[in-house]
Parts: C-alpha cells; structure tokens; sequence
C-alpha cells in the first residue's frame, strides 16, 4: 500500500500518466513542479477548516437605566453614622462609682408590720436631714451603715458636706435635745449616742453626727491615713485605686 502511495504521490509531482515513465529520467522545470505541489497538497492534505468567527455585540451606555439607579440610590434611607467610642477613663470612673464596697441598703418590712418605722436623720446639728424607711429591730450599726449609703448617694448633702469617713464606728446616732431652743438640731448629751450593738428602737428624729471620742488602732490608723489620702486625691480630680498583689504561686 505503500508502493502504491508513493506512486500516486510521483504521478502528481511529474504529471506522467504512464506508470513506467515515472523513473525516466525527464527534465522538470521549477514552474511545473510548483504547480505540481499545489496539486499534490489539495489531493493527499485535508484543508483546515477555519472556525466561524463570533461577532462580539457592542455593549452601549443605557442612559435611562442609569437615571433610574440614581432615583433608587436617593431614596434609601441614609445610614446613621457610627458614634464615637466612649471614653475608657469616663467609662471605669462609672463603673468604680456604681460599685461602692461599702454601699449598705436595708430593706424595711411591710408598712403594715408592727415593727415599720420611718425615721428622719438631721445631720451635723443643721437642718440638712434624709428620711429614713427601717425596722425597729435593725441593729444601730446596720442603720449608720444604711444612712451612710443613701447619704453618699445623695448628690446635694454630699455636695454641702462631704461624708469624711468610710468607717461607720466614726459616727453616732443621737436622740435629739427638744429642749434646747438654741439648736433644736443638737444631740441630747444626758442620753447619749445609741448603743452600736442594740436595736435602733423607735425614735421619730435622731441626730448623726461624728463619734469625738473615736480612737483608732493601728490597723485604723493606717485606713484613717489611707482616707486622708483619698480625699486629697479626690479634691484634685483624682481617684485612688489599691491593687493587692500575691506573690505565692
């Protein structure tokens, strides 16, 4: 098959229509064999095939649907814009505020219990005064420790007189001298301060003011010395934080 081949191949290049004249020895001008090849390449090669070309649409600018994007875009809502993050130094002062390790509040029985009472507490012998919701029973040193804590929540008396201790020993609870026409704020000397450790009893009016006869230990000492401090760093805007760091592992 592949003699033949051959032979055919030959016939085209010289064109000779006998088979035994295809080995003579003829001369051939370029001219012919040129033509020759031509024919040969459209006989024995498939011609390729050239691809239909895909004619690409030209995209154009819709104006109308343009204008109706903008009408969209106007008419949604606008975003609100982020706020600020709130300061740090404001944020923890909040926090140091709202939680008062001393805050103490009492919770008083039903108004229809025997042992309800309300009592009004006159401050430092002047007319600057807070009523008072408790029971009769409730120890005297729970009730300074509850007027401490309304006290201290009270923006206009801690304004006028700033509580100066945190310890509640510092202070006393009074009956109230109704005979002294002078001051009728005063505390009663002849009866004295309310025991620390009996119940408050049932008093209308009693008078707080500070316990001169205080005297500290030296662990009080040291916390005496510690709110002096404090309120020196509190005049100038300051607030005194106390971190205790263990060193066993």
């Amino acid at each position: 098959m592949i003699n033949e081949l051959f032979e055919q191949i030959l016939k085209v290049v010289f064109e000779a229509h006998d088979p035994e004249q295809i080995y003579k020895y003829d001369i051939v001008d370029n001219s012919i064999l040129k033509g020759n090849m031509q024919n040969l390449h459209k006989q024995m090669f498939v011609k390729e095939k050239s691809l239909p070309t895909v004619k690409k649409e030209q995209k154009t600018f819709n104006k109308d649907a343009f204008k109706q994007i903008k009408k969209v875009v106007r008419k949604l809502p606008e975003q609100p814009k982020p706020s600020e993050p709130p300061q740090l130094v404001s944020k923890f002062s909040e926090i140091l505020d709202a939680q008062d390790p001393d805050a103490f509040i009492i919770q008083p029985p039903d108004k229809k219990s025997k042992l309800y009472l309300e009592t009004k507490i006159y401050f430092w012998e002047t007319p600057a005064s807070l009523k008072i919701k408790i029971s009769s029973n409730d120890i005297t040193f729970d009730v300074i420790r509850h007027i401490m804590t309304l006290y201290k929540q009270n923006a206009q008396l801690q304004k006028e007189h700033p509580m100066q201790h945190a310890d509640p020993n510092r202070y006393q609870l009074w009956l109230i001298d109704e005979y002294d026409r002078r001051n009728k704020y005063r505390p009663d000397e002849e009866m004295g301060p309310r025991p620390m450790r009996d119940s408050i009893g049932e008093f209308q009016t009693l008078a707080f003011v500070e316990n001169k006869n205080f005297k500290p230990s030296a662990a009080q000492g040291q916390s005496l010395l510690d709110e002096q401090i404090q309120r020196e760093l509190e005049a100038q805007g300051f607030r005194q934080i106390k971190v205790q760091i263990s060193n066993h592992f």
